[in-house]
């Protein structure tokens, strides 16, 4: 009877040690498992440089090019080649001799999409007024959706915000006479949708005192009608000395993508609760290879499914760099990541 209790005792023991040991091999996976991991990486045809990129429905998405003045329609899991497009050339006012607007940051508030330009001059820092804009368009549903195109658009925004003298702090009207990846030069590269029916813009370069800049924009509708912008507040986030290079709103928080000012790769995602709380949710080795530019979400796709918009322009095949190629050739890549955020 004892030498039957003692084996039963020391059965007990090592099954107890066995269920320990394997919770901590759970829980020690679990500690050190990232908080971003790339599940699936799909390529589309048509453009590289993918600047700016929103969810229309379920799978259908629309992308801008910061080297053209076109949003291209693509369809996930489906055709690789864009299944519509709208070219904002001539709905834009641009200058003929520098057409280029330079799209970088979208925004989707209920059926319409904001997008905004870098308001940036170019690498040899001449002013480039055509990349002054704040406009939008409007979802067309349907089975294959599209775009309708502006019918307005704002050119005042950079104008309005060195005159507003609550930012004179920082070093914008300095920056402003810059190249955009200079040295605290100036460039406009996220948006996001802040308070329903406002917007919040993200600077990607400059970071004064290493502190990326975001501002509130109040009056986006009436700014495109031809009003003055109306400011928030300004934000100033330390993303490890980053700036920003999108912004995506998740439920009551906000996902930054942060990216170095000069163009070297090296990016991170942080977890932002629009206030106080900052967590950074992912190591640089983990977007090694890619450029990634913009952040957005398929409706319906589960709370921790995104996708990130790689700007692959300059990628070489054949010995050029995509940008080069004719737009039957060129690609870019879509990344669906995983984030616990």
């Amino acid at each position: 009877m004892a030498v039957a209790v003692r084996l039963h005792i020391v059965r007990s023991i090592r099954n107890f040690l066995a269920f320990a040991m394997t919770s901590l091999l759970v829980n020690s996976q679990a500690a050190n498992s990232p908080a971003v991991m790339i599940e699936k990486v799909y390529s589309f045809t048509g453009l590289c440089d993918g600047s700016a990129a929103v969810a229309l429905d379920h799978r259908h998405f629309a992308v801008a090019d910061d080297e053209t003045n076109v949003v291209r329609v693509y369809q996930l899991d489906g055709k690789t080649e864009p299944i519509s497009f709208i070219d904002l050339t001539e709905h834009l006012d641009v200058d003929p001799e520098e057409p280029e607007t330079d799209i970088e940051g979208a925004a989707r508030i209920g059926n319409k999409i904001y997008w905004i330009t870098s308001h940036g001059r170019n690498k040899n820092a001449k002013r480039r007024p055509s990349r002054h804009r704040l406009f939008a368009t409007e979802i067309i549903a349907g089975a294959v959706p599209s775009l309708k195109p502006p019918r307005n658009f704002s050119k005042s925004f950079l104008e309005d915000l060195l005159k507003e003298k609550r930012f004179d702090s920082f070093p914008l009207k300095t920056a402003e006479k810059l190249a955009p990846k200079a040295e605290g030069g100036f460039n406009i590269e996220g948006l996001a949708a802040w308070n329903s029916t406002q917007l919040l813009v993200g600077l990607r370069n400059p970071v004064p005192e290493g502190k990326a800049l975001l501002f509130e924009v109040t009056n986006p509708e009436a700014a495109m009608e031809g009003q003055k912008t109306v400011f928030g507040k300004a934000h100033q986030l330390d993303l490890d000395g980053f700036g920003v290079r999108d912004i995506f709103q998740v439920d009551d928080f906000y996902l930054i993508l942060a990216g170095p000012t000069d163009g070297s790769s090296n990016f991170r995602i942080f977890r932002w609760d629009g206030k106080q709380g900052l967590k950074a949710l992912s190591e640089k080795q983990i977007f090694e290879g890619y450029n990634p530019e913009a952040i957005f979400q398929f409706p319906g796709s589960g709370p921790e499914i995104f996708h990130v918009v790689s700007d692959d322009g300059t990628v070489k095949s054949g010995g050029k760099e995509c940008k080069d190629l004719e737009d039957s050739e060129k690609r870019f890549r879509l990344l669906q990541v995983r984030i616990e955020h």
